[in-house]
């Protein structure tokens, strides 16, 4: 049996877990949410604190023709449309207020250096 410490540091875990796969199926195009037509960037993401990073880029989205980087390093998207993200949640919900088609300015660290792109955000695809 988990201490009172251990269970409560066992719902942190299991509640980053889900708002980090909650942000994969949004972003991404799985899952049920957003539902097919909404916005679409094509990325996975992580993050908690300080922006959402970039774990995949799905090629031939709207994302990888940005040139956004995922992987080891990846980009570490800070805003968008100047409005602060800092967390993978927040970039789904900052996403999730547009319209396939729309233009939005994200921006980045790639590194130690602050960047953005312009992205029109695509329609998600259908499975």
């Amino acid at each position: 049996m988990l201490s009172r410490g251990g269970r409560l540091a066992a719902l942190l875990v299991l509640g980053f877990v889900l708002a980090s796969v909650g942000a994969w199926f949004a972003l991404s195009g799985g899952g049920s949410t957003p539902q097919t037509g909404t916005a679409f960037l094509g990325v996975r993401v992580h993050g908690v604190g300080g922006g959402a990073t970039i774990l995949t880029v799905t090629p031939g989205t709207p994302a990888a023709a940005a040139g956004l980087h995922g992987g080891k390093g990846g980009d570490v998207i800070t805003a968008v449309d100047g409005t602060d993200v800092s967390s993978s949640g927040e970039l789904v919900q900052a996403i999730a207020g547009h319209r396939p088609g729309d233009d939005v300015l994200l921006t980045y660290r790639r590194g130690k250096a602050t960047t953005w792109a312009r992205v029109k955000l695509g329609t998600k695809p259908s499975r």
